[in-house]
């Protein structure tokens, strides 16, 4: 058993890494994501985030993309940023609406 399984705080540590991973890797484009909370539980969400992050290999591409830093141009990685948020926000938008249906 790791020390971190042993820890009594281990639940509350995972939670605090998750959310400070969401929240660095969709940024202020989160809240869009968390508006939809309205019709879909918070937990649902996070969920639904890291099956997409997982789905599409956020980690990958996005340790791709900042290995461009002084390669590229800034606007082009950043652009690159973008357009892997948005995929990820339209899967998680797609994986609760059909949770929901079914």
């Amino acid at each position: 058993m790791t020390q971190m399984e042993a820890h009594r705080l281990r639940r509350e540590i995972t939670a605090t890494q998750l959310a400070n991973a969401i929240v660095n890797r969709m940024g202020a484009t989160l809240s869009n994501v968390f508006m939809m909370k309205r019709v879909h539980s918070q937990k649902m969400l996070r969920v639904a985030i890291i099956v997409a992050s997982n789905v599409f290999d956020m980690n990958y591409f996005w340790t791709n993309i900042e290995a461009l830093d002084n390669q590229v141009v800034a606007d082009v990685q950043s652009q690159m940023m973008v357009l892997l948020v948005r995929l990820i926000r339209r899967a998680c938008r797609g994986f609760c609406a059909t949770v929901v249906q079914d």
